[in-house]
């Protein structure tokens, strides 16, 4: 292969990696859009006095592939992804849903609300108020009731020890891991970086995001075993983490596991190993090894999508607050504030061009 060749594949893999993580970015805020209309509607049915419509609880069956559907009729979790974040999590997620099994990601976490409040006000906030590293007590159960049969990412991975004495016959655990230690720190801090500073800048304006920034705080303080990241205040930059222990925090969680987890229930995987290992770990019959293993949440896709869901936000967040400021500037004033504005702008012109002329 000529260099011309390998430099235009590197592009093109470049381009296709920018357009997954605007189009996630896409797909948060216009999660966001829905959610806020949603509870401005509800706000406003209470305020009228109608009842509200229907019932809020998520049944997530997702974009399930029939040919090759794994029985997920069980009402309990059936594969938990025990691997650290930024080992291959979002891709096996997307690949369970493909092969039958109704996966939640992390990324994902706040389109459940009572999923993440069950983590908030269980695990999350006391670690907080106690300024102590602890983990808490999360109902697993409520995330099998919302149809879900397969978990990946953090902070479920942290919980193998409780979901194995849960779920002692049901469930199987799938280890992903990196190539290197140094290669796993350096995709975790770039994500680290990006999101919990993303969360901390808009915690103080919207509940969910209070919510998910409370969860960095937390799950850093977690990895890097330094509980001062849990009295930073929302809002305020976190502290950078400490190669060594997170990657010592990395690697004794991947040795626990193995020594924890019964071989015939734990597959050690890389996502680089595509469908085979995993079918035949999971018993499926009709393994789809001629379509392409889904890859995507690379560094360049993870940056993307930061910026687009960070710059969609604000948008919104703008559309929303100008007409409301309007509406009470015109209220307390008589005038309509971009009027207001205007004059201002125009009077201040004048006034530059009169002590020019002095």
């Amino acid at each position: 292969m000529s260099n011309d060749d390998g430099s235009s594949q590197q592009n093109s893999r470049a381009i296709e990696e920018l357009l997954a993580g605007t189009k996630t970015g896409i797909l948060h805020i216009s999660w966001y859009a829905s959610w806020l209309f949603d509870r401005s509607k509800r706000g406003i049915s209470r305020a009228l006095g109608i009842d509200d419509v229907g019932n809020n609880k998520r049944n997530y069956r997702g974009n399930l592939d029939n040919t090759n559907m794994i029985d997920s009729t069980s009402e309990v979790l059936q594969v938990v992804g025990v691997g650290y974040g930024r080992t291959g999590t979002y891709s096996l997620g997307l690949a369970l849903n493909q092969l039958g099994l109704p996966t939640l990601h992390t990324q994902h976490l706040y389109e459940t609300p009572e999923i993440l409040d069950m983590w908030t006000e269980q695990v999350f906030n006391p670690a907080i108020e106690k300024h102590e590293i602890s983990m808490g007590k999360p109902d697993f159960d409520v995330i099998a009731s919302h149809g879900y049969r397969a978990t990946v990412d953090l902070p479920m991975a942290l919980y193998f020890e409780q979901i194995y004495e849960r779920y002692p016959e049901d469930c199987k655990f799938i280890l992903t891991t990196r190539d290197t230690s140094e290669e796993w720190f350096n995709s975790f801090r770039l994500l680290a970086t990006s999101i919990s500073h993303t969360t901390n800048m808009a915690g103080h304006l919207v509940s969910y995001m209070y919510q998910l920034a409370s969860y960095w705080r937390w799950l850093l303080a977690t990895v890097d075993q330094n509980s001062d990241i849990l009295s930073v205040p929302i809002g305020m930059p976190l502290p950078p983490l400490d190669k060594r222990r997170a990657i010592e925090s990395y690697e004794e969680h991947n040795r626990r596991v193995r020594e924890l987890i019964p071989v015939d229930r734990l597959l050690e995987y890389n996502v680089k190993q595509g469908w085979q290992p995993l079918c035949d770990f999971l018993e499926v019959e009709n393994c789809p090894i001629k379509r392409p293993f889904p890859k995507t949440n690379s560094a360049l896709s993870i940056k993307a999508q930061t910026v687009t869901a960070m710059v969609a936000y604000f948008t919104i967040l703008i559309c929303i607050t100008v007409p409301i400021a309007n509406y009470a500037f015109e209220k307390v004033t008589g005038q309509k504030l971009m009027s207001w504005i205007k004059t201002k702008v125009k009077s201040y012109k004048q006034y530059s061009i009169r002590k020019k002329k002095r």
